[in-house]
């Protein structure tokens, strides 16, 4: 999803066409605005109108737009703003975003924020300065490991580990061998996604997590806010036994560029390796239907380097109008990460005292 540079608003402005800017709480723009988002090319899954409205939960807060007098959106960005501690007025843009750009510079010359924070970015460097302020952080959000698709199945199998380039065509005829008829893989997408298939991926994922003792992050409400966003542009490939669902991915689809969101399968079949299979097919899919990249998405695991998923570093990068404010930053960055590791102490604990083992694991 090729983004019009951003230099294409400061060449719009030298030309003197007219760029009005517009800032409005997402809950409130009108169908006209959410159409043109719509269709807008953005850069990245992350930052786009569906990433941000229907996949971060709780939703981001803002989007602000350059306009052309003529209806026509130049640059996009979404934003949430918020008080730390009380006194000191922050904002977070989301998404892949220049720091430089026009639209960074009318949103903090309208909103005058103390601290501003760039999440989820791509860029391998940053200025030291932005929207008059000073660079105090930058840090690694997350990786996310990408696979450039080449033209067809056989050239990507080319492409793997020896091994894998071997195991993979095995391990489906394998399957098709030992469970003939019963064996079948099948893509749908959009609105053909049914909510069975969709919650029976949701089951095979927290029983994967309850045998690593682990609790799902998919609670009912992210289920309920993400589900609209799945039927829009969902892609799920399902391998069958019969009539059930024994591994799944679910992906979403995003231009010529694909993202991975959930891949699980039902641990009782560990010994077919359902989840490298179910995966490998999925690929398959989206070769032939013409993607350019399959996003593996954050966290490090060997079969994203296996499937010669290329880790692609986020960063978030933060700059202060002046020292106290940064301290002040740090402090509660601390505050932050001290609460979430006891969040995740309390989930393994969870897990551990109420969930029972179950196999070996994906």
């Amino acid at each position: 999803m090729p983004l019009q540079p951003v230099a294409d608003d400061l060449q719009s402005c030298a030309a003197g066409e007219q760029l009005i800017f517009e800032d409005r709480a997402l809950s409130d723009i009108d169908s006209g605005l959410r159409s043109k988002l719509q269709s807008f090319p953005f850069l990245s899954f992350i930052g786009s109108l569906g990433y941000c409205e229907s996949y971060v939960f709780p939703p981001v807060q803002r989007v602000a737009c350059l306009i052309t007098s003529s209806g026509i959106l130049r640059h996009v960005l979404f934003y949430n703003e918020r008080r730390l501690a009380g006194l000191v007025r922050a904002i977070e843009i989301i998404g892949p975003t220049d720091p430089h750009c026009e639209l960074v510079q009318r949103v903090t010359r309208d909103r005058h924020p103390s601290l501003l924070t760039f999440s989820m970015q791509t860029a391998g460097s940053f200025p030291q300065s932005a929207a008059d302020q000073e660079r105090f952080e930058l840090r690694v959000a997350a990786n996310n490991y990408k696979i450039a698709l080449p033209a067809n199945a056989d050239e990507y199998l080319q492409q793997l580990g020896r091994q894998t380039r071997k195991h993979l065509p095995y391990y489906v005829r394998r399957l098709q061998r030992e469970w003939g008829s019963d064996y079948a893989f099948n893509v749908t997408s959009g609105d053909k996604i049914s909510w069975e298939s969709f919650d029976a991926l949701l089951k095979l994922n927290r029983l994967r997590m309850r045998n690593k003792r682990r609790l799902s992050l998919w609670s009912p409400e992210i289920v309920k806010h993400r589900w609209p966003l799945f039927r829009g542009s969902g892609i799920m490939g399902c391998l069958h036994r019969g009539k059930s669902i024994v591994a799944a991915t679910l992906s979403l689809s995003g231009g010529e560029e694909a993202y991975l969101i959930l891949l699980a399968h039902d641990p009782q079949y560990d010994h077919f390796n359902l989840g490298n299979v179910c995966l490998w097919k999925t690929i398959e899919y989206l070769i032939e239907s013409g993607y350019a990249s399959f996003h593996l998405m954050w966290g490090n695991s060997f079969y994203k380097e296996q499937f010669r998923g290329q880790p692609e570093v986020l960063h978030n990068v933060s700059y202060a109008v002046n020292l106290r404010v940064a301290a002040l930053a740090r402090c509660l960055r601390l505050v932050e990460r001290g609460a979430d590791f006891w969040r995740r102490v309390q989930r393994k604990f969870t897990a551990l005292y109420e969930s029972p083992v179950i196999g070996s694991g994906l």
